[in-house]
């Protein structure tokens, strides 16, 4: 791979990974009930599993989903599910975004975050089918297979992970502007709304 097909990539995948899923919004949830160190872990969590889901899907998973009707219908009801399950957690919870003078709630161990983070990235078979598309227009013949899946796999991740940061700094700009604790609570709220959405919508989801 040359740096500037590795360039290329990089413009190429700017703009889907910018796009709202609910990666983002598990991000701004968590960065704007916990701070900006909770995010840096759901950042870290997302990215690792979007690195993961970048290697296996370069060795045949994507083909496997594409032509198994049951995993894509697992795949997509556990994905499913689990948004579903944190969007739920969001909405329900007694507690608001914490946005408020007294600083936000305390956070939960950095292994929770990074593991609910890397669980949306794996479960998602939207993500899978976009790098399935991604990736093969870039993977050279003339060259190793292995390091070039491992570099547009490593890009991939920093990429998901800036994405993540953004939205981190973004809530913290959110943030100062959330003094009412009834105002936070909505949008606590709306956020989890959303990723219920997202969750029934990749339930419901055909390929």
């Amino acid at each position: 791979m040359t740096i500037e097909t590795w360039l290329l990539f990089i413009v190429v995948t700017i703009v889907p990974v910018m796009s709202p899923g609910p990666s983002a919004m598990l991000a701004l949830g968590n960065s704007l009930r916990f701070g900006h160190a909770a995010a840096l872990f759901s950042a870290l969590g997302n990215s690792m599993g979007m690195m993961v889901v970048g290697v296996v899907v370069s060795f045949g998973l994507a083909a496997v989903v594409a032509a198994s009707a049951t995993a894509f219908f697992v795949l997509k009801l556990v994905g499913g599910a689990y948004l579903c399950y944190l969007g739920l957690r969001l909405w329900l919870g007694k507690s608001p975004l914490a946005a408020s003078a007294s600083g936000p709630d305390p956070s939960p161990s950095r292994l929770r975050l990074v593991s609910e983070a890397f669980l949306v990235a794996v479960t998602n078979p939207k993500a899978i089918f976009l790098i399935s598309a991604l990736f093969p227009p870039f993977l050279s013949t003339k060259s190793a297979f292995l390091p070039q899946v491992a570099a547009l796999s490593l890009t991939y991740g920093g990429i998901v992970f800036a994405k993540h940061m953004l939205i981190s700094f973004a809530s913290g700009w959110l943030r100062r502007y959330l003094r009412d604790a009834r105002a936070i609570r909505i949008v606590r709220r709306v956020i989890g709304s959303v990723m219920i959405a997202f969750g029934g919508s990749l339930a419901l989801s055909s390929r």
